[in-house]
């Protein structure tokens, strides 16, 4: 059963593990492991050993609820399979922008259906699907995605997030179907 922790509370102790984790994540990925790291489209099956990943589709947020970004948020919604035999954690996962600056997950989730939470893990050959949330400008980044395992011998790939916007739609002409149009810049 997968295990999401994304509505319960962290102590102190639960945050500074975290925090820590974070720092040596960011830490591992060099910009000689990314320039080698394999590029995926969204959409596509992303193997990083026993974790299997598929970006399914991402939204820009202007807020969640009543609570407002520092830039803008980026919801990514995808899909992550154990294909192992034993209960597996799954890692922080991170972007990468343009200039090669590493952006980790946000740690508060607090509104945003489905959010996967910061600790989790899945069962043997389990499937989770949910949404990570970022905090950043809006522009082209890659997804980070990994095996979670030890600096030097970490799997490691990227998924493309291209910069896509979808305008607010606004009042329809007379007769047409309310859905009928989509503008995407």
């Amino acid at each position: 059963m997968a295990r999401f922790f994304g509505d319960s509370k962290l102590n102190r102790r639960e945050l500074l593990l975290l925090a820590g984790a974070g720092a040596a994540l960011a830490g591992c990925g060099s910009a000689g492991a990314l320039a080698k790291a394999k590029v995926y489209r969204m959409g596509e099956r992303v193997v990083t050993g026993k974790l299997i990943y598929t970006v399914l589709e991402t939204e820009w947020l202007s807020a969640i609820g009543s609570r407002t970004p520092d830039k803008k948020f980026l919801a990514i919604r995808l899909t992550i399979n154990n294909s192992g035999n034993t209960e597996r954690a799954v890692p922080l996962l991170e972007l990468v922008s343009p200039k090669g600056n590493s952006i980790l997950e946000s740690s508060d989730g607090t509104g945003l259906e489905e959010w996967l939470g910061l600790l989790r893990s899945l069962a043997a050959t389990e499937t989770a699907q949910g949404k990570l949330l970022f905090d950043v400008p809006q522009d082209n980044y890659k997804l980070r995605v990994t095996d979670g395992g030890e600096p030097g011998s970490e799997v490691t790939a990227l998924v493309d997030i291209p910069l896509q916007i979808r305008e607010e739609q606004h009042a329809l002409p007379p007769g047409a179907e309310k859905g009928a149009i989509e503008v995407i810049k």
